[in-house]
């Protein structure tokens, strides 16, 4: 029974030793493993699988690109020119101002014609905000509040009182607003709109009225045409062109009714843009 049992236990592991050298065999033949590879079935093809990933895995940084040494120098000082020339807008853009803008609680009075008049109070109070509305738009500005950009918020409509004569009905009303009132030393940025020998007529938002005069331009020398401009060494002022200018002074127009503004291009970012 011994020898049987030993017999029996020597013939599985020759088996066992055939099947594994024949696998092997058949893993060298189907992956191209070298013969000096006598690990274990399942240790090769993990190191087998190892070695496919390395070599189809992409790098993980990609080798510099070599830059010629046969550009001309003339290239590279015009490429640093204009890179240098970007940085320089990019900061200027950054210091690009914007306009200053107030919220302000006003009374007004409102004036419905009989005809608008409902008993319902929602198409009431249309009326009303259409009316206060249209009056704004109108009225465009004022000497203390500024220029009217939006209302906001109607707070209140008082009780009306109807005229005798008319049959009106005058509302007084309470809203905030929201306007825009120039400042002496206030940075803008508007567009040139007209273009005389003595200087450039400029427009910001609500503002239609800015003059630059030629002698606060003493690097600009006027060039006339049917297209009129101011140009110096580095820029040039033309029709539409986008101008950051400061603000030296303005006064109030009654008949109008708007702000006349006196600007200059002196100081640090003021120009075209």
């Amino acid at each position: 029974m011994n020898r049987r049992a030993e017999a029996s236990s020597s013939l599985t592991r020759e088996g066992e030793k055939t099947r594994w050298e024949e696998e092997k065999k058949r893993a060298k033949d189907r992956l191209g493993v070298g013969e000096e590879s006598e690990q274990p079935p399942a240790a090769g093809r993990r190191d087998v699988l190892s070695r496919r990933r390395r070599r189809s895995s992409p790098p993980l940084l990609s080798p510099p690109t070599p830059v010629s040494s046969n550009l001309r120098p003339d290239l590279l000082a015009r490429s640093a020119g204009k890179k240098a020339d970007l940085r320089l807008r990019s900061n200027r853009s950054r210091r690009q101002s914007t306009m200053v803008f107030l919220k302000v609680e006003m009374s007004w009075n409102v004036l419905i014609s009989p005809n608008e008049l409902s008993p319902k109070g929602l198409l009431l109070r249309k009326a009303v905000i259409v009316s206060l509305l249209e009056d704004i738009a109108n009225r465009k500005a004022s000497k203390d509040h500024g220029y009217y950009i939006a209302v906001s918020e109607l707070k209140a409509i008082s009780e009306g009182k109807v005229r005798e004569l008319t049959g009106d009905v005058l509302f007084p009303v309470t809203f905030t607003c929201i306007t825009q009132k120039p400042t002496k030393g206030e940075i803008l940025v508007g567009s040139v709109d007209k273009i005389l020998k003595h200087g450039v007529f400029l427009k910001s938002g609500p503002i239609e009225s800015i003059f630059l005069s030629e002698k606060t331009m003493s690097d600009y020398k006027y060039i006339g045409g049917e297209n009129p401009m101011f140009m110096s060494d580095h820029s040039k002022l033309e029709k539409d062109t986008a101008v950051r200018f400061k603000i030296m002074g303005f006064r109030w127009m009654e008949a109008d009714c708007q702000f006349q503004l006196l600007a200059t291009l002196a100081g640090d970012y003021l120009g075209p843009l």
